[in-house]
């Protein structure tokens, strides 16, 4: 993979570390059934092995291009877990510890390197949390992702326990809606943004309002369709009709794309702003891109290899 040798261990540790992974983790003996028509099983695998490999020394020859390389430090920490996990589990045998892990020590380490790498160059175009990308690529990109940006004042027809209001009670709920709509239409187009934070604070009775104090971005099929439709009617910086749900009375208003906004959460719950959610986004596809740039040159014989008659796989 240009500059990079791959040797037969690493390959192979690549096909031995993903059919233990199926075996293992995924519950699956007959390769068969991850096939696509045509495609035997060692060419499925001879495919992964490449793409898998490709993926790691992409990172290594980009980098290595700008000049970015891992330090003595970020090194020395890669050897040093691997110390760790061979002291903790195999009484310090680190060879018994990669044939644990089905995996070359070789390719483990590109593996390590590779993580750290993806880092350094992320950090390179967009800095440590994405902090060089603007607010308008930031907010392109999430617009092209089929995103919408709106905030919204809930009049909920349901009280504190769930239970539906009363006609009268969703008649006052709608009459509360059309005053503060008449004072937000009365704003100058330069205090809306402030009034309605106000108004939203004071009175929306949206239960997700403490969690997205910045709104919501979402895409189709996220919210319940009138909602929907309503949001996507509205120019930036629109203000909404009433529009009721089933939820209750709705006040929609579409400001404009922040990149420090809070877009959502990670599997851990963790936060993560509009500015980091596209940044890695941009950034995964110039890795893509350079994926796909890459080229492969095999050694003599190494692409003809049988691997039906290597492993004595069934024909």
């Amino acid at each position: 993979c240009g500059e990079t040798d791959i040797d037969w261990t690493m390959y192979y540790g690549a096909m031995e570390q993903v059919l233990f992974e199926i075996y293992t983790y995924y519950g699956i003996s007959d390769l068969n059934t991850l096939l696509q028509e045509d495609l035997t099983v060692a060419d499925w695998l001879h495919g992964w092995a490449e793409a898998y490999l490709t993926q790691m020394v992409v990172l290594h020859e980009r980098a290595a291009e700008l000049g970015i390389g891992l330090s003595e430090e970020e090194q020395a920490a890669i050897d040093a877990d691997i110390q760790t996990q061979a002291d903790t589990y195999f009484d310090g045998d680190v060879d018994r510890l990669f044939a644990e892990l089905h995996v070359p020590e070789a390719l483990y380490r590109l593996q390590a390197e590779s993580s750290l790498l993806y880092d350094e160059l992320y950090a390179h175009y967009f800095g440590e949390a994405g902090e060089t990308l603007s607010d308008a690529d930031a907010a392109a990109y999430v617009a092209d992702q089929g995103y919408l940006y709106v905030k919204h004042i809930l009049l909920s027809f349901r009280d504190d326990s769930g239970a539906e209001l009363s006609d009268e009670e969703k008649d006052a709920k709608r009459a509360q809606a059309a005053e503060l709509l008449e004072t937000l239409r009365a704003a100058a187009p330069d205090e809306l943004d402030a009034l309605f934070d106000l108004l939203m604070t004071d009175n929306s009775e949206d239960p997700g309002l403490a969690s997205y104090p910045d709104g919501y971005y979402f895409r189709s099929g996220d919210m319940v369709q009138v909602f929907e439709d309503a949001a996507a009617a509205l120019e930036e910086g629109g203000l909404s009709d009433a529009v009721e749900s089933d939820y209750g009375v709705h006040l929609i208003y579409r400001p404009a794309m922040r990149g420090e906004h809070l877009m959502g959460f990670d599997s851990s719950y963790q936060p993560y702003s509009l500015r980091e959610f596209a940044s890695h986004g941009l950034f995964d596809n110039m890795y893509e891109e350079w994926i796909e740039q890459q080229t492969l040159e095999y050694a003599p014989g190494f692409e003809e290899l049988d691997l039906v008659k290597l492993f004595s796989f069934a024909a």
